[in-house]
């Protein structure tokens, strides 16, 4: 369901608000491929790793994950965390990012940032490995799903908030939010090449978080 609104010409972004939305979506997402496709979960802030490794997605007991791989780039090893993934591409069916401001994160820590020069100089580095994760998930003809986490404080709509992002306003094919209210995984489709704006629902028990 998910995966077939996804556009493998450049970014699928998805937009959240809290944590909650992101692990149901990407749970969501995972259960329609990974039993018979390869997919590339880069997870930079560990949080859907530690759910995975605790054994809280009942979904997943007692069933092969082999085609789950799971990439967590660290401090000091981001370079061949970058080169595994590129190279695991072809084999995949699709690439998760996870997420902008956990990498952007990584990589301040990584070469000691300390003034205003340096963090432009991480914006340009992370649009380098954005654009070549695009670049090689384009040819292999994959989505690339990169997430980005929203706090709204001045009542600005999500999609102007992300157009703000000069990358990923000119680079998104495919614009997504997830929220997850009253029993519900609400992801509204804001911008899409072929399909109308609409809402897609998942009701969050067939998700199966213990």
């Amino acid at each position: 369901m998910i995966y077939n609104v996804l556009n493998h010409e450049g970014f699928n972004t998805l937009v959240y608000n809290n944590l909650d939305a992101k692990l149901h979506f990407v749970l969501s997402l995972i259960l329609e491929l990974y039993e018979s496709q390869q997919i590339i979960y880069i997870d930079s802030d560990t949080f859907f790793t530690a759910y995975y490794k605790a054994g809280l997605f009942s979904s997943f007991k007692n069933k092969n994950c082999d085609n789950l791989k799971l990439y967590l780039p660290d401090e000091g090893n981001i370079k061949s965390t970058i080169i595994n993934i590129i190279e695991s591409i072809p084999n995949s069916s699709l690439v998760i990012f996870d997420s902008i401001e956990s990498f952007s994160g990584l990589l301040h820590r990584e070469i000691k940032l300390e003034n205003k020069l340096e963090n432009k100089n991480v914006n340009h580095l992370l649009s380098i490995f954005l654009m070549l994760l695009l670049k090689n998930t384009r040819y292999a003809k994959i989505p690339l799903l990169i997430m980005t986490m929203i706090k709204n404080k001045y009542g600005e709509g999500w999609s102007e908030i992300l157009d703000k992002n000069r990358l990923l306003g000119l680079k998104s094919a495919v614009k997504l939010y997830a929220n997850v209210k009253d029993g519900n995984l609400s992801i509204s489709i804001g911008f899409h090449p072929s399909m109308k704006s609409q809402t897609i629902t998942i009701p969050v028990t067939k998700l199966s978080i213990i």
